[in-house]
């Protein structure tokens, strides 16, 4: 097959090694987030985590699969999962901003 199908030793490191760790951590730290108050702004900030890896889990799913049209699907959701991760620090951010300025003009 080609390069891109083939779960060279390196391949295999990087993609359920290292993307590994990084999808543990970040459900781990949204999962705390979640857990600490269901609120909206920590469900938004959770998203922060949540969407990257679920983004990975696909890509873990399609890395060792050859069938074009179901890899390059599985890599458009990793892809989106990634991209998609920082409107919720943008949406969270906005929200913070929005309530510092109705404290000051409660003040």
């Amino acid at each position: 097959g080609m390069v891109f199908f083939d779960l060279s030793t390196g391949r295999i490191l990087t993609v359920y090694g290292a993307q590994g760790v990084i999808l543990v951590v970040f459900f781990y730290l949204a999962i705390r987030i979640l857990l600490r108050d269901r609120k909206r702004l920590n469900v938004i900030f959770a998203g922060l985590y949540l969407s990257p890896a679920i983004g990975i889990l696909f890509n873990w799913i399609y890395a060792p699969l050859t069938d074009v049209p179901i890899v390059q699907l599985f890599n458009f959701f990793t892809n989106f999962g990634t991209i998609y991760a920082p409107i919720f620090i943008v949406v969270f951010d906005l929200i913070l901003l929005k309530s510092e300025k109705m404290d000051m003009l409660m003040c």
